[in-house]
C-alpha cells in the first residue's frame, strides 16, 4: 500500500519530470524559429538560460522525493518498531 509520504515523493518525482519536458520543449521551439538576427540569438539564449533554470527546479523536485522516500522508510521504521514492542 502506497502511504500519503510515499504518494507525495511520486508526486514530485512526475512533476520533476514534466518540468523537464517543458524545458526541452521551450528549448526545442526556441531553436525551430525562423527568426534570425542578434535579438533572436539574444532570445535564444535566455530560453536556454530559463531552461537551465527549470531543470534546476526539477533536480530540487527529485531531491525533495527523495528525501520524502528517507521519511517514509524512516516512519515505517518507527512503526514496524512500535508494534514490535506493544506484542511483548
Amino acid at each position: 500500500m502506497e502511504t500519503a509520504i510515499r504518494a507525495l515523493a511520486r508526486t514530485m518525482r512526475d512533476r520533476a519530470d514534466a518540468v523537464r519536458v517543458v524545458a526541452d520543449r521551450m528549448v526545442g521551439h526556441a531553436e525551430q524559429l525562423r527568426w534570425r538576427g542578434a535579438a533572436a540569438d539574444a532570445c535564444r539564449a535566455r530560453v536556454r538560460e530559463c531552461a537551465l533554470d527549470l531543470r534546476d527546479t526539477a533536480t530540487l523536485h527529485d531531491d525533495a522525493a527523495a528525501a520524502l522516500d528517507r521519511h517514509a522508510r524512516a516512519v515505517e521504521a518507527a512503526l514496524e518498531a512500535a508494534l514490535v514492542e506493544g506484542r511483548r
